[in-house]
């Protein structure tokens, strides 16, 4: 019953699984980098050419330089081959890291990278693209022309355009990269470059062995609309809405806007709305984008005049002022943060012990309640994962909301577990299945699973372990992975979005849901005391009740997947973008107070 995304295949530019995200300390201070893409000057408009090659705007990058210099940050230069492999590009650069002024990392731009195999153009401007024997070749030359004029080993790699693939991190692997910063979260910027939804804005680590730092661009959505992620992405990426130039409008009139964190073309007081936002989600780590041809007027479409330079050059030194003073933010660069992340270690969320042993406690009792409608082809498998549980539940509520199939019958005759089936004589939905289970519950807990779900052995147990740990908790849940129809794990199924756990917890579910329901297991008389779950609400009732939940303690949370969540073909989320609008309002509503929809 809990609504999912669909099966997209997972990149693997994406974190693995929520435990890859890099979470620094909440009470660190936020950390600002900036990452240039230092390349030739083209004409943005035209074709691309492998002819493109001027790299004079190098040379304008100077008054930056001197913005940086008062702030103590090290700005790093992404350099392409146009700038590594000219003496007018490589120079201005080499020497301000020759004085510690800046790093200097590599850029591929694959049309002006030798070897020139391909055919040049808009599909194989995403390095992605081109087979993997080319890239390589082309990452190779790269690096080699970077150590032979800067005198350095790069570390740190951007694919241009952010076309990174699925054979970037083994590429890079190869070269001795430890760093990446191709990841554009979001949707696909077009049809030919790689889609990075449900990629979170921090840092992560790619694939196995932790070898390589994903160092994403700094994006995100402002305003009240950002709550609802499938709905905000679909606003933007669907053809009628652009037809309708529906983001546009959904900007202008402040419901939803799509924000990085550069001067070219977002608005200062925007790039600071998602900074502030993000910040009180527990994002520590924030990156500055731009191209340097913008440092020069009409080289790009940013900056056509002097008085656009003298405007982009204020950007930069507002925003820093801002993140410096209101923020209490501080200078990084790519390496510190690699650093840091490598000796960062996940927070410990349970008390040592996480072994399978029993609880040394008297635990408190479980009710478990499973609301379930036509599920007569899943509620045994759900039931299964009840009964393989280490820290067995006192109760398990089945609740019929009024189904049409043998769904109560298949639970009645579970032989594995004592089952108490509830029928009910009218579809109430899963908010009222939900609530007639917590009237029935007399426990200390309850748990919530879905009939089409299911939870790893381990589940209660280390949940119960943590949440008699921490006196504050009013709920706790724990990280869960999306199972395809055909029985492929897809991983985490909010795509490694922040967790943010403790007391501002509900300030972070206010922007994005991150607990799925089957993950939790609450205090009964929390839900009671808040009158359950809000019926009214045919969608996002559940992010509803964890934010009310939230704001009377706090979140715990294992970090750890723990649930299987089975994918269904029908779920309310693949609905029509006016379906989805029509439905979320009301929350928008409930949660945004002053906001009007007239």
């Amino acid at each position: 019953m809990s609504s999912t995304r669909s099966a997209l295949p997972r990149s693997v530019m994406l974190p693995a699984s929520a435990g890859d995200i890099v979470h620094f300390p909440l009470q660190s201070s936020p950390k600002v980098i900036c990452i240039i893409d230092a390349e030739e000057e083209f004409d943005w408009s035209a074709p691309f050419a492998a002819s493109n090659n001027s790299v004079k705007t190098i040379a304008a990058q100077s008054a930056a330089q001197a913005i940086y210099r008062r702030f103590n940050l090290v700005p790093t230069y992404a350099v392409d081959y146009p700038v590594a492999s000219q003496e007018r590009g490589y120079r201005p650069l080499r020497e301000f890291a020759e004085a510690g002024h800046c790093e200097i990392g590599a850029q591929l731009h694959p049309w002006v990278t030798p070897p020139y195999d391909e055919i040049v153009g808009e599909e194989n401007s995403f390095a992605c693209n081109l087979p993997p024997e080319l890239q390589l070749k082309k990452i190779e030359a790269l690096t080699e022309i970077i150590r032979q004029n800067f005198n350095i080993t790069p570390k740190l790699f951007r694919t241009g355009r952010y076309g990174a693939g699925p054979d970037t991190p083994r590429l890079l692997q190869q070269f001795g990269y430890e760093i990446d910063c191709s990841v554009l979260p979001g949707p696909a910027i077009t049809k030919s470059s790689p889609d990075y939804s449900g990629a979170p804005s921090e840092p992560y680590w790619l694939g196995s062995g932790r070898r390589i730092l994903e160092i994403p661009v700094t994006a995100g959505m402002i305003g009240p609309m950002r709550n609802f992620q499938n709905t905000a992405n679909r606003s933007f990426t669907s053809s009628l809405s652009r037809r309708a130039r529906l983001p546009a409008v959904l900007s202008r009139i402040g419901i939803l806007n799509r924000v990085r964190i550069s001067p070219e073309g977002y608005s200062l007081a925007d790039a600071k709305n998602l900074t502030r936002t993000l910040t009180r989600s527990g994002q520590r780590v924030f990156a500055i984008s731009y191209h340097s041809p913008s440092l020069e007027p009409g080289k790009t479409p940013y900056t056509r005049s002097p008085r656009d330079v003298e405007r982009f050059l204020n950007w930069i030194e507002n925003y820093l002022e801002f993140f410096m003073g209101e923020l209490g933010g501080s200078p990084a660069t790519p390496s510190e943060i690699l650093e840091l992340a490598k000796s960062h270690r996940p927070q410990i969320v349970s008390p040592p012990d996480q072994g399978h042993a029993p609880l040394q406690i008297t635990p408190p009792s479980i009710c478990v309640v499973i609301p379930a409608y036509n599920s007569e082809a899943t509620i045994r498998r759900a039931l299964d994962s009840v009964a393989a549980q280490t820290l067995p539940p006192d109760r398990v509520l089945v609740v019929d909301d009024a189904s049409l199939d043998a769904t109560a019958n298949v639970a009645q005759g579970y032989v594995g577990a004592k089952i108490e089936v509830i029928r009910l004589a009218k579809n109430l939905g899963a908010a009222g299945a939900r609530n007639e289970g917590i009237r029935k519950a007399d426990t200390d807990l309850v748990a919530f699973l879905d009939a089409d779900d299911e939870w790893l052995p381990t589940k209660l147990e280390k949940q119960v372990r943590l949440i008699v740990s921490e006196p504050n908790s009013t709920f706790v849940s724990c990280g869960s992975d999306l199972i395809s129809p055909t029985g492929q794990n897809l991983g985490d199924i909010y795509r490694g979005q922040t967790v943010t756990a403790g007391n501002n917890a509900w300030k972070a579910l206010l922007e994005d849901n991150y607990v799925t329901t089957p993950s939790v297991l609450v205090w009964r008389r929390h839900l009671e005391e808040l009158g359950g779950f809000n019926q009214s609400l045919k969608i996002a009732e559940d992010q509803d009740m964890w934010i009310r939940l939230a704001e009377r303690g706090c979140l715990s949370y294992v970090f750890e997947s723990l649930v299987h969540v089975h994918e269904r073909q029908h779920s309310l989320s693949g609905g029509s973008f006016n379906d989805q609008l029509m439905y979320t309002l009301p929350m928008m509503k409930a949660m945004s107070p002053g906001f009007r929809t007239d």
